[in-house]
């Protein structure tokens, strides 16, 4: 009866242990499952920030370029329009008045071209008619 009794109590340490050991192991498992789930959600959020910056970078440098095209053909029409303006104060003198010279400074790009095109024959009343 002793000799059961110490084989039982054996026995029992020996289930405790592995019950312990299989509790600690889905512990463990689980510690594990949740730390590689969390790890797994972190990556993809700096994935996703990364991406998020580097759209924004895109987007930023699009909008240099286009800014930089916008600047250039603004400047272009000015030159144009500068240009037209001092060959026909040249040509009229002080019949070419400061409403004229605006008008043409506000003139739409078609009007532009037109007076360009036309600097050397273009006459004066046809200018004022061109500009109303």
């Amino acid at each position: 009866d002793n000799l059961s009794k110490t084989n039982r109590t054996t026995r029992n340490k020996r289930i405790r242990q592995k019950h312990g050991f299989c509790i600690r192991t889905r512990s463990h498992l689980s510690d594990n499952y949740v730390r590689d789930e969390y790890l797994n959600k972190l990556k993809e959020v700096i994935r996703m920030t990364k991406i998020g910056a580097s759209l924004f970078e895109e987007g930023v440098e699009k909008g240099k370029r286009e800014g930089k095209r916008e600047g250039e053909r603004k400047g272009k029409r000015k030159g144009k329009i500068e240009f037209a303006i001092r060959i026909l104060s040249k040509r009229f003198g002080n019949q070419l008045t400061e409403e004229i010279k605006d008008k043409i400074r506000k003139a739409d790009e078609k009007t532009i071209d037109y007076i360009g095109d036309n600097l050397l024959e273009i006459t004066i009343e046809e200018l004022k008619g061109l500009l109303k």
